[in-house]
């Protein structure tokens, strides 16, 4: 039987995964928040899987809507 030495985990296991998103979408936030247009993301997903793509667009926390794992009410 294989030994976890003699079978290393994938790269997409260990590194974070990098973020699909359409071109254009950074330039376009920045745009409206130039305009004082107030950006929100909303998910049926969880809030801990948004935190790193709304850190990403420069989208504040307050501003996430979406369903909260069980043990998660502080985002740390």
């Amino acid at each position: 039987p294989p030994t976890p030495s003699s079978h290393p985990l994938p790269p997409t296991l260990i590194s974070p995964p990098s973020l699909p998103h359409p071109q254009g979408i950074k330039d376009l936030i920045r745009a409206l928040k130039a305009r004082d247009v107030d950006i929100y993301l909303i998910s049926g997903g969880f809030r801990e899987l948004l935190l790193p793509i709304a850190a990403y667009l420069g989208i504040p926390k307050e501003n996430i809507f979406a369903n909260r794992m069980n043990w998660q009410w502080d985002d740390e």
